[in-house]
């Protein structure tokens, strides 16, 4: 499985979990924001993108969403596991070959 495809394996359905639980609850800015990511996690084309993915992850307490504690927890979740994605990509990066 190529790294691309751990992630979105890994998040689109955290992302997807988040995003609808957010629609559902009268919080469209930061469904829109994290559909976004989600939408961009569906059309990976190179490690660019993906690296772009966890960027925009990572600007998340940026954005200043007022969320709810349930809310919170799931995006808490999903930002851990990015950054675990993450930190193991960079490790194999790192590997000499």
């Amino acid at each position: 499985m190529t790294p691309m495809e751990a992630a979105s394996k890994e998040l689109a359905p955290r992302l997807l979990q988040l995003t609808n639980y957010l629609e559902g609850n009268s919080q469209a800015e930061a469904a829109a924001f994290f559909r976004s990511i989600h939408h961009s996690l569906g059309t990976l084309r190179d490690d660019g993108d993906l690296f772009d993915v966890f960027l925009a992850l990572s600007t998340t307490a940026c954005q200043h969403f007022a969320l709810d504690p349930y809310a919170a927890r799931v995006a808490d979740g999903l930002l851990l596991r990015a950054q675990q994605l993450a930190s193991a990509l960079s490790a194999d990066d790192d590997t000499p070959q």
